[in-house]
C-alpha cells in the first residue's frame, strides 16, 4: 500500500526549490491577498500596502491613490494589471522613467464611502468589473459604468464568460453575462 500524498517528489530528480519572504524583506504587511504575473514575468501582489512588484530579485511597492489596501487584481489581454481595494480601483502603468505607477479611475468628486470595499476584480472580454459590496463598476477602457445595487454583495466568481453574483437579498444567486448589460 502506498501512502497518500497531494505531490510525489523523487528525491533523485531534487526538490521544488520554495523561498518564503518575510514582511521586513518586502517592506510591506505581512498579508497578502492575490497574485498576478505580467507578460514579462514581474510577479504582482495585492496587499494591505498596496500592490507590491516582484522582478526576481527586488521589491516595489506600488501605493494606490487612496493610500489603502488592495485586495484584488486581474490582468486583461493586452496586459494591464487591474486592481481593486478599500475606497480605491484602477490599473497599473509604466509612465516615461520605467517606474510602475496606480491610475484611479475613481473621481475626485466621487464619495470613496459609497466605493467602499472592492473586494473582486474581474476581466471579461474588452471589459474590467470592480465588485464592492454595494455597486459593480465596469470599465470598458474609455468609460466607467456604475451599477448600484440594492442589496449587499458578498461574493462574486466568474465561469467563463459568465459572472455570478451572491447577494443578501433572499440569499440567492445571481447570474449576468458579462458581454450583455445586466
Amino acid at each position: 500500500m502506498q501512502p497518500a500524498a497531494g505531490q510525489r517528489f523523487n528525491i533523485s530528480r531534487g526538490l521544488p526549490f520554495i523561498r518564503n519572504y518575510a514582511p521586513e524583506e518586502y517592506q510591506a504587511h505581512e498579508k497578502n491577498f492575490d497574485i498576478m504575473q505580467d507578460a514579462e514575468g514581474l510577479m504582482y501582489f495585492a496587499n494591505f500596502a498596496g500592490v507590491l512588484q516582484f522582478d526576481g530579485a527586488g521589491w516595489n511597492k506600488i501605493v494606490s491613490s487612496s493610500g489603502m489596501r488592495i485586495l484584488s487584481l486581474d490582468i486583461n489581454k493586452q496586459g494591464t494589471i487591474f486592481a481593486g481595494g478599500l475606497y480605491d480601483f484602477g490599473f497599473l502603468k509604466k509612465d516615461t522613467y520605467g517606474q510602475t505607477n496606480f491610475i484611479s479611475l475613481i473621481s475626485k468628486k466621487d464619495n470613496i464611502e459609497d466605493i467602499g470595499l472592492v473586494f473582486k476584480v474581474i476581466c471579461v472580454d474588452d471589459k474590467v468589473w470592480f465588485i464592492s459590496e454595494n455597486n459593480i463598476y465596469i470599465y470598458d477602457g474609455k468609460k466607467l459604468e456604475i451599477k448600484k445595487l440594492d442589496s449587499k454583495l458578498l461574493s462574486a466568481f466568474q465561469v467563463g464568460a459568465d459572472l455570478f453574483f451572491f447577494l443578501t437579498l433572499k440569499s440567492k444567486i445571481r447570474n449576468w453575462e458579462a458581454s450583455t448589460n445586466m
